[in-house]
């Protein structure tokens, strides 16, 4: 366990951003959605939102094949485009290993995307775009 102590000046000093992180909120939607458990809190929405995801959205499946998503989809930014442009901006090292990481173990091959997107290939990055755009426009944005 770690146990951090604040103190009222530490408290004084905390600031709130003034709007949420637009992929910071997809990815936390995704991860309630795709889990089993508090199906009395989310299991109206979970299964309204299963339903009304359109085909676009499945590149987002394929990159997170188990439990361990890669790590250059958790970013913040103020807005869609920033967001996009920084994980289109990940160092190509990073995407690699991060994709190894969440395929390391899988009993099924990556995708012809995402070997593409380990290989670095041009136009790679487009599927995972219009996936997680399609899910922020079926999922967030009426919200």
């Amino acid at each position: 366990m770690i146990r951090i102590r604040f103190t009222a000046a530490d408290f004084a000093r905390v600031r709130f951003e003034p709007r949420p992180a637009p992929l910071q909120e997809l990815n936390a939607a995704l991860m309630t959605m795709t889990r089993p458990d508090d199906e009395v809190l989310f299991g109206r929405w979970r299964h309204r939102l299963l339903r009304s995801l359109p085909g676009a959205v499945l590149p987002l499946r394929d990159l997170v094949p188990g439990e361990v998503a890669p790590l250059f989809l958790d970013v913040f930014s103020d807005t869609l485009a920033e967001g996009w442009e920084a994980i289109r901006n990940t160092h190509p090292e990073l995407v690699r290993s991060e994709l190894r990481r969440a395929y390391a173990g899988q009993p099924v091959p990556a995708p012809a995307w995402i070997r593409a997107l380990h290989g670095g290939e041009a136009g790679a990055w487009e599927p995972l775009l219009r996936a997680q755009h399609a899910a922020f426009e079926t999922a967030l944005r009426p919200v």
